[in-house]
């Protein structure tokens, strides 16, 4: 059983009030040493009365931004340059900021992956005595969304961590556990900015008081329960009036999958994109190029590709057999990160083509060691695609009387993580619970002026597919094994198929619902209702 005792913390967020429950029970279980790391400055006064309490020099303060990098590596590096050691890394950092949704996910969610992989692959291994643990602090709202779904979009990515790493080589052989702590509400300035958002009707509502308030000292008393009895990759869930218990995720993940396999529902099409004005974000990509490809055979109005990628040799037949369809055509040199950019793709099109129909976003990467670059890009370019088109569509539609749409290209690794795909799968997963989350307000606040969809693609014939393969050549031991059952049991579905759900969904997709494409199968619905429920069902368990 793992023992506190001569152990060394490190703690982000550790001048907040579940930072300070955790320290104070960490001290209270004999570590020897504790690193407060966070971006307030130094509460001295508080630090002194931990040294007067538990031993002189037992704390030391590091003041630190974790969203950066730099600051965050350097913080490791004056922890195990004071004291010689690191066995306990905590990721506790977090705000609720629903305008700046780059800022939420880069604190709640990217800081802690770049905690958990600086702890996992290189700080841990070569400075703990004996076992290592990371434990990761995300919420009831990344089991079950609130309103707020770009806080509970960065805590359910939170929480996909340690389920990914549940299975990892890295983690057996290491002996490092990583470990989910998922809060009720606990009274902080954190929750009071949150409860000033909704009115006092939405306040007492079923869905923010899905738990009552979670006492920060039950959390400390619960962190020191879960490092000592907790399995890798387990996620637990602390509410006030029940005991501390474990989620069983894999059991969700599982009855969801079957559910979702026996419950689909196949969808006769009738295509409605004929004089409609598209954008497509990663429109020269695999899907995107397919979809391209199908969206001027169905008489579009006008497309506009927008990509980093401006390889449109694909488009060189129906120049030549078809120039008027190839006239509908414009590029754009386009960086999902950068919001200039999409401001730029909405205002070009409408000078273009006079209207904005439809948005369809297939822009994604597969980039498991640059993982900054995979989250930015598969989720936070979602965001900043998704909050531009709110804005355009309904201004700017053909017609008054249709709803405009947005696709987001999610993946069934978003719905089921795929475990040698931690970075991928928890991007994917987020964008799934932002586009649910966000239409689920559009219906709440009456605005039925624009319908956000979600897909996601089995397995399918693409270069991002090719990444995924290449990475079985570069891992070893059971993690290669696990990838290479994967690619042989899983068959590659074609693009194309792909491109023709897309157009079905667009069609028929009712606002927040998503879609499951496979087997170069018709579109089919996923019952995401159905699978919050039994997320939710376990919450009273």
């Amino acid at each position: 059983m793992f023992a506190c005792e001569e152990k060394i913390a490190f703690v982000t967020g550790a001048l907040g009030v579940i930072g300070r429950a955790y320290t104070k029970h960490l001290l209270q279980n004999k570590v020897k040493g504790v690193a407060l790391i966070d971006v307030q400055e130094n509460d001295v006064a508080y630090q002194q009365q931990l040294n007067e309490t538990y031993g002189s020099n037992k704390c030391i303060y590091i003041k630190t931004d974790v969203t950066n990098t730099s600051e965050l590596r350097e913080a490791f590096e004056k922890t195990v340059q004071h004291f010689k050691q690191l066995d306990i890394v905590i990721n506790n950092a977090g705000i609720i900021n629903e305008k700046n949704y780059a800022l939420c996910l880069q604190l709640n969610f990217m800081a802690t992956f770049n905690g958990s992989m600086m702890a996992l692959r290189e700080y841990l291994p070569k400075y703990k005595k004996g076992s290592g643990v990371i434990v990761n602090t995300s919420s009831i709202a990344g089991v079950v969304p609130y309103k707020l779904p770009i806080y509970s979009i960065s805590k359910h990515a939170v929480a996909s961590i340690g389920i990914c790493f549940k299975n990892e080589d890295e983690c057996l052989k290491q002996d490092i556990r990583v470990l989910t702590i998922c809060p009720g509400p606990t009274p902080s300035p954190v929750l009071t900015e949150a409860l000033d958002i909704f009115s006092t009707e939405a306040k007492s509502s079923k869905e923010i008081n899905i738990a009552a308030s979670t006492d920060a000292e039950y959390l400390g008393e619960g962190l020191i329960q879960i490092m000592k009895e907790g399995t890798n990759g387990a996620v637990w869930m602390f509410m006030t009036g029940k005991e501390p218990h474990e989620m069983d995720y894999s059991a969700v993940f599982d009855v969801a999958w079957d559910y979702i396999l026996k419950n689909l529902k196949a969808v006769v099409t009738m295509l409605q994109v004929k004089g409609k004005v598209v954008l497509v974000f990663g429109g020269n990509g695999g899907i995107g190029k397919c979809t391209v490809l199908e969206l001027l055979e169905h008489g579009v109005k006008g497309i506009v590709i927008a990509d980093l990628n401006d390889n449109m040799n694909y488009l060189e037949g129906v120049k030549e057999y078809d120039p008027i369809q190839f006239n509908k055509v414009e590029f754009l040199m386009t960086d999902v990160t950068n919001l200039a950019h999409i401001k730029s793709v909405f205002e070009i099109a409408l000078s273009i083509f006079g209207a904005v129909d439809i948005v369809i976003n297939c822009a994604a990467v597969v980039s498991e060691n640059n993982y900054g670059k995979n989250i930015t890009i598969n989720l936070i370019g979602t965001m900043h695609i998704v909050n531009e088109a709110c804005k355009y569509l309904p201004r700017y539609k053909s017609s008054k009387s249709e709803e405009a749409v947005i696709v987001n290209m999610a993946s069934v690794a978003g719905l089921v993580p795929l475990t040698n795909f931690p970075v991928y799968s928890a991007s994917k997963a987020g964008v799934i619970s932002y586009s649910y989350e966000m239409a689920k307000i559009k219906d709440m606040e009456g605005d039925f002026e624009v319908k956000i969809i979600t897909l996601c693609p089995a397995a399918t014939e693409t270069p991002m597919l090719n990444v995924g393969r290449s990475l079985c050549e570069t891992t070893t031991g059971q993690i290669q094994n696990n990838m290479i059952q994967i690619f042989k049991t899983t068959p590659a579905q074609k693009p194309e198929s792909v491109a023709k759900c897309i157009l079905h969904i667009i069609a028929h997709g009712e606002n927040g619902s998503c879609w499951l494409s496979k087997n170069d199968e018709d579109a089919k619905l996923i019952d995401y209702d159905a699978i919050l429920t039994l997320a939710s069902s376990m919450l009273d368990d």
